[in-house]
This record gives structure tokens, sequence and C-alpha cells, in this order.
């Protein structure tokens, strides 16, 4: 299957706002939905049950695992997960009244939901009142995900994420405080809530989180003016994408020509992408010459990236911002994963959790600290 989207019910199970979902599969609407509207357009209106788990001995008869039960699928009886006793599952029913509960009854503008894995893991995002802008043509809107997992391997997770409109590509809001060095700023991550004890206990802390997620949004415009603001040549440029992606090794490394503006000569195609890359002197180096060849590559992706359409509008064009979403952008449409199947379902996990979602956090910090 080329995909992880469940069709376990015959349908796909996800929903998405005025454009198809990827691999065209879902139910597309034309405006946000309520709460309970989303729970059945995403195909989320089922429960986990939790049933005893067997082994069968030597005699062939069945004797219950003290200490685990099976979560299982009310509607197509599939086993999720195998959990402790102490997991108390979350509902997608509950978690849709508790994301209802934190951002306001009846407020939440639930523009996607959907089902992964056959129901081991489920997500609802909804769109926040307040928005953030990089220029007169360059908004940022910011999200609220909530994100389940019915197999034992995932807290329920409560976070802000947001999406550039002019490329569609998602970015951090993690900003940073530098006072006492680099530390991450309460609310930045939301709050995690493991599978014991009771769900809407945890509603007060949850609306308190994203009361500071709110609040931090003049502090996130702050920092992306910030990062318009600051302007960088060429030399700056590259030097800020080989930290992530060095291209030389550290024995064979060359010096460029003093005053070389490489990245501007490229911009300009007044030189050969691949012999300025290879001649760089970066602060940073690869461990090996496979890798370097292997970085070359994605960083002539991402110098096609800071000089596309979205990043070459006036007011933004050549900044410490536009370099930021040249990475943030390769992580979330330019990272290759192991395997032939599942990319846009392996992607969309990286993207949301996993080290997509870790390189644009490195990067935000990296182009903030150059504007210190």
């Amino acid at each position: 299957m080329a995909h992880e989207i469940d069709v376990s019910t015959g349908r796909a199970a996800v929903f998405v706002t005025h454009k198809p979902a990827w691999h065209k599969l879902g139910t597309v609407v034309e405006q946000a939905q309520t709460a309970l509207a989303a729970l059945q357009l995403s195909g989320q209106d089922w429960r986990v049950v939790q049933k005893t788990v067997f082994w069968r001995n030597a005699n062939g008869a069945e004797m219950p695992i003290e200490g685990y039960k099976a979560n299982v699928r009310s509607d197509t009886a599939a086993t999720l997960g195998i959990v402790g006793e102490g997991y108390a599952p979350f509902q997608n029913a509950d978690a849709f009244s508790f994301f209802d509960s934190v951002v306001g009854e009846g407020q939440a503008v639930y523009e996607t939901a959907g089902v992964l894995f056959g129901g081991c893991k489920t997500w609802i995002m909804a769109k926040l009142p307040k928005g953030i802008r990089a220029g007169k043509d360059d908004e940022i809107v910011p999200y609220t995900l909530l994100s389940n997992a019915h197999d034992g391997t995932q807290a329920l997770r409560m976070y802000p994420t947001s999406v550039r409109v002019v490329c569609a590509n998602t970015l951090t809001l993690a900003g940073r405080l530098r006072e006492r060095g680099m530390r991450k700023r309460e609310g930045d991550q939301g709050i995690a809530i493991r599978h014991s004890g009771d769900l809407k206990s945890k509603v007060a802390e949850a609306q308190r989180a994203l009361g500071i997620t709110l609040k931090a949004m003049d502090v996130h415009q702050a920092e992306v003016t910030a990062l318009v603001g600051r302007k960088m040549n060429g030399q700056e440029s590259l030097h800020y994408f080989q930290s992530f992606f060095p291209t030389t090794v550290r024995e064979t490394a060359i010096i460029p020509p003093t005053g070389a503006n490489v990245l501007d000569a490229i911009l300009s195609g007044q030189a050969q992408q691949e012999a300025v890359v290879k001649d760089l002197l970066a602060a940073h180096y690869a461990e090996t010459e496979r890798q370097a060849k292997a970085n070359t590559e994605i960083l002539l992706k991402i110098l096609g990236n800071y000089d596309n359409e979205g990043n070459r509008l006036p007011d933004i064009a050549h900044s410490a911002w536009t370099a930021y979403n040249a990475v943030s952008e390769f992580a979330d449409y330019g990272m290759k994963y192991r395997g032939s199947d599942n990319q846009d379902d392996r992607r969309l996990e990286s993207v949301w959790w996993g080290r997509a979602n870790t390189l644009k956090q490195k990067a935000f910090d990296a182009a903030l600290a150059l504007t210190s």
C-alpha cells in the first residue's frame, strides 16, 4: 500500500479543508468543522476497547498474561497495541472534547483530522485566531496540533505548529530566549499527557499552555521581524546552510578567493554551482567524502529554495528569514526516507514529530542567533 491513511472501513479516514489530502484521499470540505462533524468526517467515530492478553501453554490451554492488556479497535476488531495494566486509553471522542474545552466551546476551527496506521495514531488540527506576518505578502498561519496514539508508543500531545502560506511548508513556532544561553521558552512545545488518570483533569494545564502560546505570538512576530531585517550576503548564507550540511572534509578543504561573494555569484548565474560548492571553506566538515557529496546535492536544493518565488518577495529576499525558510522547505519536501513505500506518510510523521521537525528547530535557532 502506498500510504498509511487508514482505509480499513472502506473509506479514507481523513478530512481536509479547501484542498485534497496527500494521495488525493479523504473528504474535502469547504469550511472548518465542529468537533462532532470533524470526528465523523475523519473516521474517528470508534472506541478503543481493552482486552485480556492470553498465551498458549504446552498443553494447548490459553493462559492470561498478567499485567498487560490489548488495545482493540471497536469497529474493526484490529489489535492496535499491547500496553501495561496502568494504561488508560484516551478515546477519540474524548480527545475532541478535550480540544474543545481547551480552546473554548465552539471556538475551535477544525481544518483537518485523520487516522494513520489502521488506528494506531490519530490527529486533530485547528486554526488559531492570531497570525504572524513576515512581509506584506508573506503570512504564517498558526495552528494547534493534537496527536494521539493507541498503540502505547506516544503520549497525547498538543502543541503549536504553523504553515507559511506562500509555499505551504510548515514552520516551527519555537523561539528561544538567549538569556543564560539558548534555553527553550515555556509553552513552545505545548503539553504531553501520559495515558493514565483523568484526561479532564489536564484541561487547565492545557489551557495554560495554549494561553502561553497565544501570548507568545507577539514574541514570535518580533523574532520573525528581526529575521527579515537581518540581510545576508552570499558567504554568510552559504555558511549558514553548511552548518547543517557540510560539503567538505577537513583534510581537503580549499579556501575560496578573498572577498568572493559565493552565493551571489551562484544566484546571478556567474559561476557553476558544483565548482563553487566544492571550493567552499565551511565552518563545519563532513565526516567522509561520500557524506560531503550527498550534502552537496542537498545544498544545491536548498540554494534553489533560497531563490524561489516565495523567497524572492521584495521585502524579505536574502535575509535570515528566507535562509531559514530554504532549510525548512527542504525539511518538508526534500528529505528522502528509507524504503520505496509510504514516502508521504513517513514525511508527514517526520515533519510533525521526527527528524525534519528537529532540523527546522535547529535552523530557526541558528537564524535567530544571527540577529543578536
